[in-house]
């Protein structure tokens, strides 16, 4: 029986669960991100940008398959997906830009890096929310 004063505040389809739920995919990309990095650099000795692009894609693909099924609850189709690269590579503008203005005001580069952790994760997910996977409840 639930408890007469407790509210079920974090339901599978509530607002929080699913912010949770994307903040936790973020997390686990970026591990996803880090770990094909390294590996391609340490191991095999690729090229560190290179590394990095290729661990970008796979990690945006795991983000956008975690994200469709997990976090939106939502069909993958083609739409959506190009729906998401088109977020993330909006995002990365965003990151970018933040960076550079951190960089012509003068200020200390870790200041944009936070200004980018500040932002942009929450931009994402709106428009995620919002265009992405607009038809889910």
């Amino acid at each position: 029986m639930k408890h007469p004063y407790r509210e079920d505040r974090v339901s599978a389809s509530s607002p929080l669960n699913r912010i949770l739920k994307f903040f936790v995919t973020g997390g686990l990309s970026t591990l996803v991100h880090l770990s094909i990095v390294m590996f391609l650099v340490e191991a095999h000795k690729v090229h560190p940008t290179l590394s990095n692009f290729a661990a970008f894609v796979t990690a945006t693909i795991a983000a956008y398959y975690l994200n469709a099924s997990w976090t939106f609850q939502h069909r993958i189709t083609a739409q959506n997906l190009w729906r998401y690269i088109i977020v993330a590579v909006f995002c990365t503008s965003v990151a970018t830009s933040l960076s550079q203005i951190a960089y012509v005001l003068g200020l200390h580069y870790l200041t944009g890096v936070a200004l980018i952790v500040i932002f942009v994760p929450w931009i994402s997910y709106f428009l995620h929310r919002k265009w992405t996977f607009k038809n889910v409840s």
